[in-house]
């Protein structure tokens, strides 16, 4: 192990909060927010994974934009990478449930038996 490498006495996501459910409104987009201390290093970057796979390219950033979260649970993580790539933190998990409008309700304009115009 690299031993240069100095941990974060903080590395865990502020929000959402476990088990936080994202309304209607919200798409399936959701904002996270990292704390990290002490301030994250310029070499050192972080990812989100959804589900465990990663949501985006790695960023030295302790905010995170997910968008489009399908309907359902979701597991959310973050992950500390070193300069070389390597996960050397990770936080705990969080649930998060995502609500979506069905395009099977009678008055949403997506749903196929409104098609048809007036």
């Amino acid at each position: 192990m690299d031993v240069s490498f100095r941990g974060y006495t903080r590395f865990f996501i502020q929000s959402p909060s476990n088990e936080e459910t994202l309304p209607t409104g919200q798409a399936g987009n959701l904002a996270v927010r990292l704390a990290i201390e002490p301030q994250l290093r310029p070499e050192h970057k972080v990812r989100v994974t959804v589900d465990g796979a990663p949501s985006q390219s790695a960023m030295n950033s302790s905010v995170f934009m997910v968008p489009g979260l399908e309907r359902g649970k979701h597991v959310i993580q973050a992950e500390l990478l070193d300069a070389s790539g390597r996960v050397r933190q990770t936080t705990e998990p969080r649930v998060v449930y995502v609500q979506r409008a069905s395009v099977n309700l009678p008055r949403n304009p997506n749903n196929p038996a409104n098609a048809g115009g007036g």
